[in-house]
């Protein structure tokens, strides 16, 4: 039989639902106790091997996340309640609003460069690398300052006096993690070397352009603008499934940073690779994160989950009516 394009694709999408879903997903068993296997031949022999095939034991899977996936979809084609928030819509004004929100703060951010690049123009000489390598260091840490969403990290020891005062049944479930984790004294030695880092690599890449609206401090811009609608996603409204989801695009856009500081300069470009290094273990722990806690969590936002921040600006876009209902 020859290999026509039609045969090739069907046979690829064969493949790919063959290895998507686990074995027991496909299992002759009838959805209902008691109820009869559905057999296309009714003769006995079909009856037999259907019979037998029930009967057999069937193969765990090889994938448990996948599992997990399947069995969610199971749980809401049956109405189960721990799978409702997967299978909700995509909340479109949330998702807007990451977008949005991650825009207008880099287009802040690039217009300070602007600014700054008349300053120069104004004054040759007056901003020197030093001073370049503390404004990024300083960015790195609280760029957050120019975004519009509630970037507030969290408040570890709050977070644990709450825990200890709260009764069992009020407590919140405790957020499982990977064996692999770093240990938390770690986070702050890492987030402070790559702040010092991105500072210094800024300034060997100004020393070589000593301009400031370049491509590479655009994507460093970028970068940190992705990072802190990811911190919102993540340590604010906690919706584990879409910050795993984001922790690509912050990965994402530290690649692109680390290869345009190296066409800007390679020593910039060397500088800001560890960076990247970090991005890419810490995006493989967010994924593992939203795997192993369950209910899984959609990789989407949904109306129902009620985890939605307010903007920062929004209380003073209330009607006097609205806040007054807020009062009572």
């Amino acid at each position: 039989m020859a290999f026509t394009k039609k045969s090739g694709v069907v046979m690829a999408v064969a493949c790919v639902c063959a290895t998507i879903a686990p074995s027991t997903a496909f299992s002759p068993i009838s959805a209902s106790p008691g109820a009869r296997p559905h057999v296309l031949n009714r003769g006995p022999r079909a009856a037999a091997t259907a019979t037998a095939v029930s009967a057999a034991p069937q193969e765990g899977p090889r994938r448990p996340w996948r599992s997990a996936v399947v069995t969610k979809m199971a749980e809401v084609a049956s109405g189960g309640e721990s799978a409702v928030v997967s299978a909700d819509r995509v909340d479109k004004s949330e998702v807007a609003k990451y977008w949005v929100a991650t825009l207008c703060q880099w287009g802040v951010l690039l217009g300070i460069m602007k600014g700054l690049d008349i300053l120069q123009a104004v004054k040759p000489g007056l901003i020197s690398n030093a001073a370049v390598g503390v404004l990024f260091a300083f960015l790195s840490l609280r760029s957050r300052v120019f975004s519009v969403l509630n970037n507030s990290r969290p408040k570890r020891r709050a977070a644990a006096k709450e825990m200890e005062l709260a009764t069992p049944t009020e407590a919140p479930r405790r957020l499982r993690r990977p064996s692999w984790t770093p240990p938390g004294i770690a986070f702050p030695f890492i987030w402070g070397t790559i702040t010092v880092l991105r500072g210094v690599s800024s300034a060997v890449a100004f020393s070589s352009t000593q301009t400031f609206f370049t491509p590479a401090f655009a994507a460093m811009l970028l970068h940190l603008s992705i990072g802190d609608t990811w911190n919102t996603i993540t340590n604010i409204e906690k919706r584990l499934g879409v910050s795993a989801v984001v922790a690509y695009l912050v990965a994402a856009s530290v690649y692109t940073t680390t290869y345009l500081y190296y066409l800007a300069s390679p020593l910039a470009g060397y500088l800001l690779a560890p960076s990247a290094l970090w991005l890419t273990v810490a995006t493989s722990l967010c994924t593992a994160i939203w795997r192993i806690n369950s209910p899984l969590q959609p990789l989407y936002p949904v109306p129902s989950d009620n985890k939605a921040s307010a903007l920062r600006f929004e209380k003073y876009l209330k009607t006097e009516e609205e806040g007054k209902e807020e009062d009572k």
